[in-house]
């Protein structure tokens, strides 16, 4: 009992409180007068930078290494000029592929497992390309795909009937 009336009684104060605040807002201002806003005039004179105070600027910045926590240059050198060799992709064996599921209605997708750089199962369409694979046509119960070797189409795991 004594809840209820707590409830009651904040319920009423919300109200009383937020009719108040309406009343507020509705009534117009008298009180509060017009300032006239001006912008203070600001004159600047150009000056060119100095060159000299970048270049010295720029040598204790290049002394001090304020990217290194020593603040000294590393021990060990970055080689700009080495050529970096292009990633092989993994082969991709037709036995590492296979078809987990067909999702939807025309147009369909499916989910393919042991796509390079991918783990676990993959939601496929028509058109996807992943490294040198390329999905073909996905149907209701197969999926084709274009190897840089061959081309396969994966069916559906079927229970021995």
């Amino acid at each position: 009992m004594r809840r209820d009336l707590l409830e009651v009684a904040l319920w009423t104060v919300s109200v009383a409180t937020v009719a108040g605040a309406m009343r507020e807002l509705r009534s117009p201002a008298s009180n509060v007068t017009p300032v006239a806003l001006s912008a203070p005039s600001v004159s600047v004179d150009m000056v060119p930078p100095d060159e000299a105070e970048f270049a010295h600027a720029a040598e204790l910045i290049t002394a001090s290494d304020p990217f290194r926590v020593q603040r000294r240059p590393a021990a060990v050198r970055f080689l700009v000029d080495t050529v970096a060799t292009p990633a092989q992709s993994p082969s991709i064996t037709p036995t590492t592929l296979a078809l987990a599921g067909i999702i939807g209605g025309p147009p369909w997708e499916a989910l393919v497992e042991g796509l390079p750089n991918r783990d676990g199962a993959t939601l496929v369409k028509r058109g996807d390309v992943f490294g040198s694979i390329k999905i073909v046509r996905v149907t209701r119960d197969s999926v084709v795909i274009v190897m840089p070797d061959s081309l396969r189409t994966l069916g559906l795991k079927r229970v021995w009937k």
